[in-house]
């Protein structure tokens, strides 16, 4: 069973975060409060005050700040159990009170042992509350656990980025690409000159026949 101190400092913890922070973000967090509206007014009885509890509803919205039908049921869940358990803590103030003038009009009473005669009066009483509370307790609990590893998951999620398209090649300046010689036939290369050496000059004709 969570104790009223560990309600609280769940409650404290989940203060810490900040919530939408853009302002698309700030308006879908209002809309879930107009969504859920009916929901919360469902958990109401005569008696509550339905501006504490849509309070507490905006609270839960503001610092859970829940992506999705799933995330929402959750902190829908978080709200539900609190609110429940803050009505139990309620019922268990009344069954005392209610009590107290009952145990006065018992045979040995002693105020001095005031708790104690209204403990025997009621005691069936908050063992039944006790498993109310622990079950809601446990509920709030794994619906926190849940939430909190979704949104952990989602965090790791990498975000789908379209690559930039790479840029074009560029030309170099005062490039020129070579040209490989084909390769000339044998004839050909044998009777080309060396490199270097001088062209041939005109031929003497052939002496005439005796």
């Amino acid at each position: 069973m969570a104790t009223p101190a560990q309600l609280k400092a769940n409650r404290r913890n989940s203060q810490s975060s900040t919530g939408p922070r853009t302002a698309a973000g700030k308006t879908a967090s209002s809309r879930n409060s107009t969504r859920t509206g009916l929901y919360a007014k469902s958990l109401l009885i005569e008696g509550e005050d339905p501006d504490e509890l849509a309070a507490l509803q905006q609270d839960y919205f503001d610092s859970c700040d829940p992506q999705g039908p799933i995330e929402t049921a959750l902190v829908l869940e978080l709200l539900r159990t609190d609110w429940l358990l803050r009505r139990m803590a309620t019922v268990e103030t009344h069954i005392w009170n209610l009590s107290t003038p009952y145990a006065r009009d018992r045979d040995g009473y002693n105020p001095a042992t005031h708790f104690a005669h209204v403990y025997y009066r009621i005691e069936d009483n908050l063992v039944v509350l006790q498993r109310r509370v622990a079950s809601l307790s446990r509920s709030y609990h794994r619906a926190l656990h849940d939430l909190t590893r979704l949104q952990s998951l989602r965090a790791k999620r990498p975000t789908t980025q379209t690559p930039a398209p790479a840029p074009p090649p560029s030309a170099e300046i005062g490039f020129v690409p070579s040209i490989t010689a084909r390769r000339m036939p044998r004839s050909a290369a044998a009777s080309s000159p060396a490199p270097g050496s001088p062209a041939p000059g005109p031929q003497p004709p052939a002496p005439a026949p005796q």
